[in-house]
């Protein structure tokens, strides 16, 4: 992994937390703040559809997915509890 990479990767959850915050402050002191409870609910709306998604594909794959900073790894379970 190249070192541009590398620090892309560790500053990228401070940054978008420090931006949310930046946009959400914006939207309180411009007196909308009905936006924001549009915005959460959309990102929850997001959020438990790519959840379902991922449900629905682990079930049919038999598969346990393993996410790791930008790498996805699947585990078969159709070896669980056999010995290694």
């Amino acid at each position: 992994m190249t070192r541009r990479r590398r620090i892309v990767q560790y500053l990228r959850v401070p940054v978008a937390s420090v931006l949310v915050t930046a946009g959400m402050a914006y939207f309180v002191l411009g007196g909308m703040f009905d936006r924001i409870l549009g915005i959460v609910l959309g990102l929850s709306l997001i959020f438990w559809t790519w959840h379902s998604l991922t449900i629905l594909w682990e079930r049919r794959h038999k598969a346990i997915m393993i996410a790791e900073w930008g790498s996805v790894y699947t585990v078969d379970t159709a070896t669980e509890g056999e010995r290694v």
